[in-house]
């Protein structure tokens, strides 16, 4: 006579039976690659920017913005990780002129991927230089022209470099804390 092994099917429904929590990447330097380029549009996204924002702060909060995301390879010196394969985003600004909050420009993530593009050293000026080509965008509707940026930012997908990991914490005061590219570290 066989046995037969009593189990429950149970565990297919996939309840989380234990705590669990998101940790951030520590704040340190990691090699990573660009997995994702994209325009992001609050617009589409059905985002609301908080009610207490002045009307230009507003207009700012819509605006299509660049998202680099990086997974994680190697520690800076190629060294293993546990965090390989994780993902960081970095939001790149694309205002002009200097942040009051930190005192350096908006532009220097931008000229940063730049750089990296072509690539040029960290010290190398890029006055001038876009993204891409965008001659043909303004004459396009918004969703028309946010599907040829996202296009277009495909050519910085697959780039790599040594990138600096910051924490941001939660506007909600909630406590919660995520991970974010600080710098990216040319010449490394």
């Amino acid at each position: 006579m066989s046995e037969r092994i009593e189990t429950s099917m149970g565990y297919l429904s996939g309840e989380v039976t234990e705590q669990t929590s998101y940790v951030p990447v520590p704040k340190q330097r990691y090699r990573a690659k660009i997995a994702l380029a994209e325009f992001v549009d609050p617009a589409a996204m059905g985002w609301e920017p908080d009610e207490d924002l002045s009307d230009e702060e507003k207009a700012e909060f819509f605006r299509p913005f660049p998202l680099v995301r990086w997974q994680i390879e190697s520690e800076e010196n190629g060294g293993y990780t546990e965090y390989a394969g994780r993902m960081v985003d970095q939001r790149v600004s694309l205002r002009s002129g200097i942040n009051p909050k930190t005192g350096r420009s908006y532009a220097e993530h931008r000229a940063d991927l730049i750089r990296l593009k072509h690539g040029l050293g960290p010290k190398d000026e890029v006055v001038g230089y876009r993204l891409f080509d965008d001659g043909d965008l303004a004459e396009m509707e918004r969703t028309e022209a946010i599907r040829v940026a996202n296009e277009r930012m495909k050519a910085y997908e697959g780039l790599s470099a040594v990138i600096r990991i910051m924490h941001i914490k939660s506007k909600k005061g909630d406590g919660d804390i995520r991970d974010g590219v600080a710098k990216i570290v040319l010449g490394s």
